[in-house]
C-alpha cells in the first residue's frame, strides 16, 4: 500500500480514538509520579507549580471553547466513526489556523504532562502527540479537500496548520454559544479538576507516606470536599446533557 494511503488509513483507526489519549497521558505520568518531590520540600512551592501546570490546561480549555462556540451545527464535533463537516469554518479560530481543536488538545494534555516536572516525559509525549495527530490530521484534511476542493485549498494555502497567525483573522458570523461550550466540554473542564486533585494527593502518597500507613484520613478535607463536589456536578451536568434540551442551541 502506497504510504499516503497507509498513513490515511491509520488516521482513521486513531480518529476512533482520540477521545482515550488523556486517559493515555495521565496512566503515562503516573508512573513518573514516584520520583517527583516538592520544590525545595516545600508544599507551597508545590501548588504554585501545579497552578502553572493548571493554567497551561485552562488556556487550552479556552482555546477549544473559543473554538466550539462559534462554530455551527455538524463541525468541529466529537463523532468517532466517520468524518462530518456540512461546512467547512474559516472564521473565528479557523482563521488562524487550521485545527484550533488540537492545539487546545495539546495544551490541555501538556499541563498534565509537566506535572511529574520530567523532561524525559514531557519530549516523550510530543513524540508521541506528534505521531498521533499528525495521521489524524492527514485524514481530515485529505476528507475536507475531497469535500469542498478549491475551496479548502484556498483556506488552507492562508492558514497555517497548528502555529496560529493573526493576520487573516476573520470574526464569526455566529454568536458565542456558551450553552454549546459546556454541553461538549464540560467533561473536560471537571476532568481536569480531578485530575489535577489526584495527582497533588498522589505525588504526596507516593512519596512521604509508607503503603501500610495509609489511610483515608490522610486526604485533606478540603481534597475530599472538592471531589465529591465536582463528580456530583459532572452527574448532574450528564443528567441534564442526556435527559434535557438545556445545553442544545438551535442551529450548533
Amino acid at each position: 500500500m502506497p504510504i499516503m494511503e497507509e498513513l490515511d488509513k491509520q488516521g482513521q483507526f486513531l480518529f476512533k480514538y482520540r477521545s482515550y489519549i488523556p486517559a493515555l497521558v495521565v496512566l503515562i505520568s503516573f508512573f513518573f509520579l514516584t520520583d517527583t518531590r516538592y520544590p525545595n520540600e516545600n508544599y507551597s512551592y508545590q501548588l504554585f507549580y501545579l497552578g502553572f501546570c493548571f493554567l497551561v490546561s485552562f488556556i487550552g480549555l479556552i482555546v477549544r471553547s473559543l473554538t466550539i462556540a462559534f462554530v455551527p451545527k455538524n463541525t468541529s464535533g466529537r463523532n468517532r466513526h466517520k468524518q462530518v463537516a456540512d461546512v467547512l469554518n474559516q472564521t473565528g479560530m479557523y482563521s488562524l489556523l487550521r485545527h484550533p481543536l488540537y492545539l487546545g488538545n495539546f495544551l490541555m494534555h501538556s499541563g498534565v504532562a509537566l506535572i511529574p516536572r520530567s523532561f524525559v516525559l514531557f519530549v516523550f509525549f510530543i513524540l508521541v502527540f506528534c505521531f498521533y495527530y499528525e495521521r489524524i490530521i492527514l485524514t481530515e484534511e485529505n476528507f475536507l479537500r475531497k469535500k469542498f476542493s478549491d475551496k479548502y485549498l484556498l483556506w488552507a494555502n492562508r492558514t497555517p496548520a497548528f502555529i496560529p497567525s493573526f493576520k487573516n483573522f476573520k470574526s464569526s458570523e455566529n454568536s458565542f454559544s456558551f450553552r454549546t461550550v459546556i454541553h461538549r466540554e464540560y467533561s473536560s473542564i471537571l476532568g481536569l479538576i480531578l485530575i489535577f486533585l489526584f495527582f497533588d494527593f498522589l505525588i504526596y502518597l507516593l512519596n512521604y507516606v509508607k503503603v501500610e500507613n495509609f489511610s483515608f484520613d490522610l486526604i485533606p478535607f478540603q481534597h475530599k470536599i472538592i471531589f465529591i463536589s465536582v463528580w456530583i456536578i459532572y452527574f448532574i451536568f450528564r443528567f441534564i446533557a442526556k435527559k434535557t434540551n438545556l445545553f442544545v442551541e438551535q442551529g450548533r
